[in-house]
């Protein structure tokens, strides 16, 4: 369960307490090949299902739309809005389903996502970097941003790796490293990668290495690029200091 848990967009971003309640609440069903699974305009729809083992695939108004891999999910729309099953879904063949009721669902998937946001726009306000970004601008960040979860000793960037995420730490502290010297510890409110993402193609200047159980807000490229843009200038003069600081790291080193 939780491996299919991972791969669900919907889930993947809920509190390790969360995910567990799940854990346990699903109830596992199987299907035969053709059997309905789920039919569109269906009411009083009972289950959000996740796909464990063979293919679904979705029909509406008898097309087929799409097809469903483990992993997949589907059945949230009808518990999310109370609204009759947009599509139906039907077993390409055999196959092994997770399903999480109704109450489950709404309790736990809804809520959490809804609180997961005002908790990221609180912290957001309280980065000393976002502070002239207007409550709405907040807001479409908080959307944007992915929670992460590292553990003691976890890489969360390495050296020379391409750059895609930009970072905010929120729980923890890191320490940020070049050439395996210590350079910063990075602590609540802080933020890092932002180096790669500031030019096309670049690379990760540093290590950053959980030193505790750390939570962190990742922000897709597209997204930093979309949503910090107003924040590039502070970025980059941060830079430039980074870059004198391994600069003359690097000088120490060589003499």
């Amino acid at each position: 369960v939780e491996a299919v848990l991972e791969k669900a967009m919907l889930l993947k971003n809920l509190e390790p307490s969360q995910k567990k309640s799940i854990v346990d609440a699903v109830e596992e069903m199987t299907f035969q090949k053709d059997a309905v699974i789920i039919e569109q305009g269906e009411k009083d729809a009972q289950y959000f299902y996740m796909l464990s083992k063979g293919a679904c695939q979705a029909i509406v108004n008898g097309v087929q739309v799409v097809t469903y891999a483990p992993g997949g999910t589907f059945g949230e729309l009808a518990l999310m809005y109370n609204a009759p099953r947009a599509a139906t879904v039907k077993a390409c063949e055999d196959c092994v389903c997770f399903a999480l009721d109704r109450s489950t669902f709404q309790n736990i998937v809804i809520a959490s996502n809804k609180q997961r946001i005002q908790d990221t726009e609180k912290f957001l306000a309280e980065v000393p970097l976002l502070q002239s970004l207007t409550s709405g601008e907040r807001a479409q960040l908080a959307d944007a941003i992915q929670p992460s979860y590292f553990k003691p000793g976890d890489v969360i960037i390495k050296e020379g790796d391409v750059g895609n995420v930009f970072y905010l730490l929120e729980k923890g502290e890191v320490r940020a490293s070049h050439n395996d010297t210590s350079i910063k510890t990075y602590v609540h409110g802080d933020y890092f990668g932002e180096l790669a993402l500031l030019g096309d193609g670049g690379l990760r200047k540093a290590t950053c290495i959980a030193l505790g159980d750390v939570k962190v807000g990742a922000v897709e490229k597209d997204a930093f690029k979309r949503l910090l843009g107003p924040m590039e200038e502070i970025l980059l003069r941060n830079a430039e200091h980074y870059e004198a600081v391994v600069a003359q790291l690097d000088k120490s080193q060589k003499s």
